[in-house]
Parts: C-alpha cells; sequence; structure tokens
C-alpha cells in the first residue's frame, strides 16, 4: 500500500477527531454567518446566473504539468493557487491524479476524460487563495480514490458511493484539512471544514444545482 493509501485510510480513523473539535467550538463559531463575513466563501455570486466566460474568450496554459483553462484573471490566480499548494507536501501525493483545471458553471472533479479534470465554478474561484487551492487538493483526493476503487475492481467502474459518498467525502475534507492548515491559520476556513466532516451532505446536491 503507498503512502497515499496508508494516509486516505487513516483519515476516517481521524474524522473521530474532527468531530469533537468541531463539537467543542461549537456552531455560533465557525457557523455560516462568520465564514460569509469572512471573504463569502459560500456567498453565491452576484453573476450566479451569467455563464462563465466564453469558450472563445478562454486561454489555455500549462503549469507544472497541469493544464489550466479560463480567463487570464483564472489562469493567474490558478497558478498561484498551485504554487501555494508547494507548501503542503500532501498535495504531491494526489497531483498524479489531477491533469488540467477549467472555469466552469459549478465546481466538481471530472474523472470521465481523457485529462483528469478539475472544474471550477466562479464562487469557489473568487475564494481566498488559500480556500480555492485547498479545493484542488480536495477534488484530486476524490480522483485518487476513484482510481484506487477502480484497481481494487480490476479496471471496473466502482460504484459511485464508494469515492463520491458521504464516507469519501468525509476522507476528502479531512485531507482538504491537512492541505490548507499548512497554507493559512484563518480559523473561519479550518473550523468551517471540521463543521462540514460532522456531517457533509452537499455531496449529493446534482452538480446542475450546484451553487460553488
Amino acid at each position: 500500500m503507498n503512502r497515499l493509501a496508508r494516509f486516505i485510510l487513516a483519515t476516517i480513523f481521524f474524522t473521530g477527531f474532527f468531530l469533537e473539535i468541531s463539537n467543542f467550538n461549537g456552531r455560533d463559531t465557525y457557523g455560516q454567518d462568520e465564514i460569509k463575513d469572512s471573504n463569502d466563501l459560500n456567498k453565491p455570486s452576484t453573476d450566479q446566473n451569467k455563464s462563465n466566460a466564453q469558450a472563445e474568450n478562454n486561454f489555455t496554459e500549462n503549469y507544472q504539468g497541469i493544464e489550466i483553462t479560463g480567463s487570464p484573471e483564472f489562469i493567474l490566480k490558478t497558478k498561484e493557487a498551485i504554487k501555494l499548494l508547494e507548501q503542503a507536501p500532501e498535495f504531491e501525493l494526489v497531483r498524479p491524479y489531477l491533469g488540467a483545471i477549467k472555469t466552469a458553471k459549478c465546481s466538481g472533479m471530472d474523472i470521465y476524460q481523457n485529462v483528469l479534470t478539475y472544474e471550477v465554478g466562479d464562487v469557489t474561484f473568487q475564494s481566498p487563495l488559500p480556500w480555492y487551492a485547498s479545493t484542488i487538493a480536495h477534488d484530486a483526493c476524490h480522483s485518487f480514490v476513484y482510481h484506487q476503487e477502480k484497481e481494487k475492481l480490476g479496471g471496473k467502474e466502482p460504484a459511485v458511493e464508494s469515492w463520491l459518498g458521504q464516507e469519501a467525502e468525509r476522507s476528502c475534507l479531512v485531507f482538504q484539512w491537512e492541505v490548507l492548515q499548512r497554507l493559512t491559520q484563518e480559523e473561519c476556513m479550518l473550523g468551517y471544514l471540521q463543521e462540514l466532516v460532522t456531517n457533509p451532505t452537499y455531496q449529493d446536491t446534482e452538480y446542475k444545482d450546484r451553487s460553488w
């Protein structure tokens, strides 16, 4: 079993630790109101109903082996996020499972493309840089879990629950926390992740209905 496989399995055992921290701090400490007051992590953008930049206005640039597609602003911030992730050695463990990052209507990992692609919605892109960077690690983690499950099945398609279900989401949230705490000490962000670990349900939202 490689280092990342051991790490992901370990996160399942660490979940109880984060549950205790979150319960200790309480929802009022790291609730949605505080998150919104600090850089509006979860606040819908004013142009939520507008589509992202038209494809013809997007550019593509390869940065450190990752293909980035979007506006010049998107490319610049994404490069900054990837560079910031150099501070988190954990990211190197999931990096092989991420080949591209592109602007999109909403956020999610597309593992069915020839190039494993993290699609990024405006709300996620416009969030603070450390948060945005940590979401890249989070979705790369999902890609890793998917491929590990597929390998176990001898190349057969794994059940969606195995890599997108609640337990998989918890593992990727803890992995994201491990990365984020290396990038920032901002308590509202770290506490928000701790809170999400307690009972993640947002992953059940249909892709087309996502607000992030």
